[in-house]
């Protein structure tokens, strides 16, 4: 999938796919329609990441669980329990227990990814005000966040991509949306027929 023009035809396709089905994926999730439109719908870059992060988290421990979880074992079962002890990152954590059930990297790395920009955000209070695209701006390697933030893209080249940030910041949450998506997809099973092919891993 790529930003342009090809890319940004799909991210739209994935935003029309969302609000087909959006009631479909609150019921699957347990939280309200309103609850999830208003994750999308932040007024700040900070609150937004923030909020998709704790979304992301909760998926991922809900796939994990029911990947682990034995037959007729039950729910608030010991595996449970743990899983929901787990950090996002780390040796031990939610990204390699993804791993271990056959996640795709694509979403690990964009899990992972999601993960550190939120601690940027959280950790320093001068952060808040920042959007998405300065806080990009102050990572050690950028061109590595971005490609972990927009693995559909790994065929344009980073200074198209670039470009396109600085013409539209919005690239950016709308790339965090389109892959959040299609992680939900993943994670309770629910359809999205515009979702982009990935490579084998």
């Amino acid at each position: 999938m790529k930003l342009s023009p090809d890319g940004d035809k799909v991210i739209a396709e994935l935003h029309k796919a969302w609000h087909a089905g959006v009631k479909e994926f609150c019921n699957a999730i347990d939280v309200s329609e309103a609850t999830i439109n208003q994750i999308f719908q932040e007024e700040t870059d900070w609150a937004f990441l923030i909020k998709i992060d704790a979304l992301l988290e909760t998926a991922s421990k809900e796939l994990i669980g029911n990947k682990l979880r034995f037959k007729n074992a039950d729910p608030a079962n010991e595996i449970a329990k743990l899983v929901q002890k787990l950090n996002v990152n780390g040796k031990v954590s939610v990204v390699a227990f993804l791993k271990a059930v056959g996640v795709h990297k694509d979403y690990r790395d964009f899990i992972s990814e999601v993960r550190n920009l939120r601690n940027s955000y959280a950790h320093n209070l001068h952060s808040i005000e920042m959007t998405l695209a300065q806080l990009l701006d102050g990572q050690n390697d950028k061109n590595a966040t971005l490609r972990k933030l927009m693995p559909f893209c790994e065929d344009d080249p980073l200074n198209v991509i670039n470009r396109k940030i600085d013409e539209s910041p919005d690239i950016i949450r709308n790339t965090i949306v389109a892959q959040t998506l299609s992680f939900l997809s993943e994670a309770y099973g629910i359809q999205l027929h515009s979702k982009p092919k990935r490579k084998q891993t």
